[in-house]
């Protein structure tokens, strides 16, 4: 028994230094340009070993995504938390910043919102999941106040999860990041303190 676990464990560190290789290759490179050989290479293992774990290069970038969805998830999270007891408009704000300040991060672009949504499916892309949560946890209760007012909660949701995607996506691609992130941060601001004004 104690043989599997073993075995068991080093399967998932070995998974674990798949993932951080693959993702410090596909953020500095880029997918197209990273070959699975590469990233076999970088760690010293064969390509066995990452088609043990991964049946393609599609795959292991797909797992790379997901957690970088749930880092970026994991910052807005503790954002908000630090925002805990403010008011409902400036959580809103919260969110709006800390969204644009992850997606500022070089590495978070070229996964999330370069290489991400040529790669993966439309499915891949447009599912919430953490980030919904997220934004429930802030809207949900506006609602409730009658800050906002009554409508189909999780379409709402949605629809704020994709401006903040495509403002991540549009300063991803701008020649000038710096400008294109004061001017997204302006107008998602000036949104999001609308809807408090509802």
């Amino acid at each position: 028994m104690s043989a599997m676990i073993s075995k068991a464990e080093q399967a998932q560190r070995q998974r674990r230094a798949l993932l951080d290789a693959a993702r410090e290759l596909f953020a500095a490179r880029g997918y197209e340009a990273t070959s699975t050989e590469e990233i076999v290479r970088s760690m010293g293992v064969s390509r066995g070993a990452l088609y043990h774990h991964f049946r393609n290069k599609a795959a292991l970038f797909e797992a790379v995504y997901q957690e970088q969805r749930a880092a970026l998830a994991h910052a807005i999270s503790e954002r908000i938390q630090v925002a805990e007891g403010a008011s409902r408009r400036q959580i809103m704000r919260t969110v709006c910043h800390a969204f644009i300040d992850t997606a500022a991060d070089s590495s978070v672009q070229r996964i999330l919102f370069v290489d991400g949504p040529a790669v993966l499916s439309r499915n891949v892309i447009q599912e919430p999941d953490s980030a919904l949560r997220l934004l429930r946890q802030v809207f949900e209760p506006l609602m409730d106040e009658g800050v906002i007012g009554p409508q189909p909660l999780d379409l709402f949701l949605r629809l704020v999860w994709a401006m903040c995607f495509e403002a991540g996506l549009y300063i991803a691609h701008a020649a000038d990041r710096a400008t294109a992130r004061q001017e997204m941060v302006g107008i998602l601001e000036r949104l999001l303190t609308g809807l408090g004004r509802a």
